[in-house]
């Protein structure tokens, strides 16, 4: 195992290596491991064969990674797999900037608890935030989705919200709905989701639902769906929060459709006209 430490020391005043030490602009320390050849030449740090980065709460692997003292770019080439707090990027190849954390990578996918994204660029806009061209959504943990958005852009800002521009829904491989722009959030405080679903009872439907508070203890659910066999249809769920520690729940349903064809036998009884 080889390891090249690179420190980054306060004041700038040239790279050079010292004892291992490569100093650059910040207090931050950066470790380099490698199996393979680590070398050190005009302010390039290259580590070859199972690299592994660690810097602050950013861990990153790859087969191939060079660390530019100047600018500050780390170049990842194969198996890249960057781990910063509870967030995963994977990609065959990428740049991870140490002094503005700003990720890009090509044909990449992140993870973060509870979405999945892939996209064919993913660029770091903010410290929690990236930008996806190209790029898919979905919450289906699986190569092979059952359902899924595909947008030409997609900014997410973890814990915050997701924007979506010209954005269509997949059910499978099977385009099922368009829009120009979709946000979602992904606070508890105020949401926005849209799930397209099909049964045999219901047949092809759109549901939505918008979470939103309405004191400090009673949120708000509204149900708006459309059920392609039976017509539309709306909700009311209050739910309020009580108790000591508000630690006890209430919540109160309420449904009606404008059922198009109640004739529609839900069960195996044999039903008489």
């Amino acid at each position: 195992m080889r390891t090249l430490v690179l420190l980054l020391a306060a004041v700038f005043a040239g790279a050079g290596l010292v004892s291992g030490e490569i100093k650059t602009p910040q207090n931050v320390p950066i470790e380099i491991t490698s199996t393979g050849e680590t070398t050190y030449e005009n302010g390039l740090a290259t580590a070859r064969d199972n690299v592994a980065i660690h810097i602050g709460n950013t861990d990153i692997y790859a087969d191939y990674a060079q660390y530019n003292s100047t600018t500050h770019d780390v170049e990842l080439r194969g198996h890249v797999r960057i781990y910063r707090d509870t967030s995963l990027y994977i990609s065959e190849s990428g740049v991870y900037n140490t002094e503005t954390k700003k990720i890009r990578t090509i044909n990449g996918r992140t993870e973060s608890q509870p979405y999945f994204l892939t996209g064919a660029n993913v660029n770091s806009i903010s410290e929690n935030g990236y930008l996806v061209r190209d790029g898919t959504f979905t919450t289906h943990d699986s190569a092979k989705p059952d359902f899924h958005l595909h947008a030409q852009k997609i900014r997410i800002y973890e814990k915050d919200r997701v924007i979506f521009q010209y954005v269509t829904a997949y059910i499978g491989k099977v385009p099922v709905f368009w829009w120009p722009y979709l946000y979602q959030s992904l606070s508890d405080t105020f949401s926005f989701t849209i799930s397209p679903a099909y049964t045999s009872t219901w047949g092809p439907s759109l549901l939505t639902q918008v979470m939103f508070p309405i004191t400090d203890d009673i949120k708000g659910r509204l149900r708006l769906d459309y059920f392609g066999r039976r017509g539309p249809a709306i909700g009311f769920d209050p739910i309020i929060d009580y108790g000591k520690d508000e630690n006890s729940q209430a919540r109160l349903k309420t449904f009606y459709i404008h059922d198009q064809n109640p004739d529609i036998n839900q069960t195996s009884l044999v039903t008489s006209t």
